[in-house]
């Protein structure tokens, strides 16, 4: 029996072990292709600098030029040292893991080949000791495959990191992908260039939707946080529908039973049948307003963004705080209503629930005004 307990204690242990050893050389994977594209970003800034100074020194002599381009072949040497260094260690960690080769060899393939091409090209410059006009010609070739580089890493690396971001935020908050992540793109060029890299990357992950737990919007570069377990999506939907029944039964019950037994003065005079109705038809008129809405950001945004009617189920588990905040509103509405006003029609029910968020807004905004009148009273 002891024998049985101790292998089953051994087993656990080189289980975790497995797990601990592949999680650190997923980092590590990670980590050297990051390293290759900052590298590869420092080696682009290098190279446009040395671009813009030749062309805009009109009167420098061709000693400062051979000057220049010693300093930059300084800088590429080094930097060619550890990007070598990188990918020969991404060799063989992708030698050692089988699933990560078939996964992500093919980028990794194309950072290699992307790689030697530069070098080839750089070799013809350095033994040329070139600093010509035509060497801007080649300055441009290079920086155009630093660009394609550092897009094959980000491909791979910027998955895992947007990731990351997602699970430090609530569901249904948005992350916008340009703004985030701008530090990983090429370093320099123009800013349509930059945009056009990091709108590659994200369509990449709106065509692989289970990458992330989240919804993409490629035309506004936002990603809205959504969780992909089932359980949790079903809680979004249970927790909409307990505000709004809640309330029908809240209201039903509640406010005739506090007239019945306190009978306080000026409280409202109306049927248990009454108030379910005024507040049936109030939910009907504010999901007929979220239903027109829909409609009209289908007929608008189709294909640009996140559209209710594609996808209405996954569409209310991101919404789902604005949809618990929109059915307490109808709360409020309703008490303004049944306390307000002596005689309720279904077609004002129907239309106080349409128009709800407006009249909250009204409110709040007066309220808002007061305040800040009184804050500047109190001031003076």
């Amino acid at each position: 029996m002891q024998d049985k307990d101790d292998k089953k204690s051994q087993d656990h242990k080189e289980q975790a072990s497995e797990k601990s050893n592949s999680s650190n050389t997923a980092e590590r994977f990670l980590g050297l292709l990051r390293g290759i594209r900052v590298e590869a970003q420092y080696l682009e800034k290098a190279l446009n600098n040395f671009q813009i100074e030749k062309s805009t020194a009109n009167g420098s002599t061709q000693v400062h030029e051979i000057k220049d381009f010693q300093l930059l072949k300084k800088t590429f040497s080094r930097g060619r040292k550890r990007i070598e260094d990188h990918l020969a260690s991404l060799g063989k960690l992708l030698d050692q893991d089988g699933e990560a080769y078939d996964y992500y060899g093919d980028e990794i393939s194309h950072i290699v080949n992307l790689w030697d091409i530069i070098c080839i090209q750089w070799d013809e410059m350095e033994k040329n000791n070139e600093i010509s006009f035509e060497s801007r010609k080649n300055i441009q070739k290079l920086l155009s495959l630093l660009d394609e580089i550092i897009y094959h890493s980000n491909l791979v690396t910027i998955p895992f990191r947007l990731g990351q971001h997602l699970d430090t935020t609530r569901i249904g908050q948005t992350l916008d992908f340009h703004q985030t992540f701008a530090d990983e793109m090429p370093p320099l060029g123009k800013e349509s260039q930059i945009h056009e890299q990091s709108s590659k990357i994200l369509r990449y992950i709106y065509a692989h939707p289970e990458i992330i737990d989240g919804v993409v919007e490629v035309e506004s570069g936002l990603i809205f946080k959504a969780s992909s377990d089932l359980k949790r999506r079903m809680l979004s939907y249970l927790s909409i529908v307990m505000v709004i029944v809640g309330g029908a039964l809240l209201f039903s019950f509640g406010i005739l039973y506090l007239g019945l037994h306190f009978k306080p003065q000026g409280w409202p005079n109306f049927t248990q049948e009454q108030l379910l109705g005024f507040y049936i038809f109030m939910v009907a008129g504010a999901a007929a307003h979220i239903g027109i809405d829909a409609l009209k950001q289908f007929r608008e945004n189709r294909g640009k963004g996140f559209v209710a009617l594609d996808d209405c189920l996954l569409w209310i588990h991101v919404k789902e705080l604005s949809l618990i905040a929109g059915a307490f509103s109808l709360w409020v509405v309703f008490l303004a209503l049944v306390f307000l006003v002596d005689k309720v029609e279904w077609q004002v029910s129907l239309f106080a629930g349409y128009g709800a968020d407006s009249v909250i807004d009204l409110f709040i905004q007066r309220f808002t005004s007061a305040a800040r009148t009184r804050s500047i009273n109190l001031t003076r």
